[in-house]
């Protein structure tokens, strides 16, 4: 172990979702600011870093490379469905609410499912990635959004 980094590429989504949404989920648990500064450390990142960067609308975030922030990808994967969800948590509810009404009119009354991989550009599923796993992370989205809107 060297400590160099093996995963270049930035998303919201896959390897990074869960530890975003921990941080926050951590800090209400213990308190603990530290988590807190961490959260919003990362989240002031991707705000810059993934959002509306390169020309795309804002409410979808885009996947770039760590050490240069060049743009690699202008793929959705459905990891980044918690991301409504965590918004909620935070209360930022406008921004909550136009990314998971994104998803819901972009993607899932499109295809009746939230496909692994959607790609941004030509609004489709990736064509190797059509499957879906049932992951919880929309679902949960839906929850969080709904228990504090009843829309």
């Amino acid at each position: 172990v060297n400590g160099a980094w093996t995963q270049i590429d930035c998303s919201l989504g896959t390897f990074v979702d869960s530890y975003l949404e921990y941080l926050l989920k951590a800090y209400f648990i213990f308190y603990d600011d530290d988590l807190l500064v961490m959260f919003n450390a990362l989240w002031s990142s991707f705000w810059y870093h993934l959002n509306d960067k390169h020309g795309y609308n804002s409410t979808w975030y885009t996947q770039v490379r760590l050490d240069t922030g060049e743009l690699t990808s202008v793929w959705h994967d459905t990891f980044a469905s918690f991301f409504p969800g965590l918004l909620t948590l935070t209360g930022n509810m406008r921004l909550s609410t136009t990314y998971l009404d994104s998803m819901i009119a972009g993607i899932v009354q499109r295809y009746t499912f939230m496909p692994e991989s959607f790609d941004l550009h030509t609004m489709r599923p990736v064509p190797d990635h059509k499957q879906y796993f049932l992951r919880p992370e929309f679902v949960e989205s839906l929850y969080y959004v709904y228990a504090v809107t009843r829309d």
